[in-house]
């Protein structure tokens, strides 16, 4: 009777190894087809090709080239504080709404901030100054009650033009 048992025990082992195999097989083709389909199902712009020719060519030079992640953050930090930002708007429109910003904002420093940003704008657009002052103007006599801001937000704005440009980094001179 032991040595029955004893067959009977084994071939349950056999048939259980046998089963255990079978199923980490089948599994394994399972997962090696899920994979497989998964990359037949990327579509081909989002694989990446890294290589010589690619870092020579440069990632501009494609327009559908998939960019790094140090790329994508590069253009997301140059939206954000527009640093390669060419306005669109001519600077007489530009100028004008500084300036009006400017006048109607309470606080002293944010006024000097506008102010420092309309001078800014008229240093490197000099022939929009008659045209941005003459709308100011304009709006200053349809809103009389502006016109103690105005006066003031004016004469600093030619009070800094008048002078020469500071240098806000001149810690960088070795």
């Amino acid at each position: 009777m032991a040595r029955s048992t004893q067959r009977e025990t084994s071939a349950k082992v056999a048939v259980l190894s046998r089963t255990a195999i079978l199923a980490g097989s089948g599994l394994g083709v399972v997962l090696f087809v899920v994979l497989v389909g998964l990359y037949l199902a990327t579509p081909k712009e989002r694989v990446e090709k890294f290589g010589l020719e690619a870092l020579l060519r440069g990632p501009n030079e494609d327009s559908d080239q998939v960019l790094t992640p140090l790329e994508e953050a590069r253009d997301r930090f140059n939206d954000q504080y527009r640093l390669s930002y060419k306005s669109s708007t001519r600077p007489e429109i530009s100028g004008t709404k500084l300036m009006l910003r400017a006048i109607s904002e309470f606080n002293e420093r944010e006024r000097e901030i506008m102010i420092d940003d309309a001078v800014r704008l008229l240093r490197d657009h000099p022939d929009a100054k008659p045209q941005v002052f003459a709308l100011v103007d304009q709006f200053l006599v349809n809103n009389p009650h502006m016109a103690p801001h105005g006066k003031k937000v004016k004469s600093a704005v030619e009070q800094q033009l008048a002078q020469e440009p500071s240098r806000r980094l001149d810690w960088l001179d070795y």
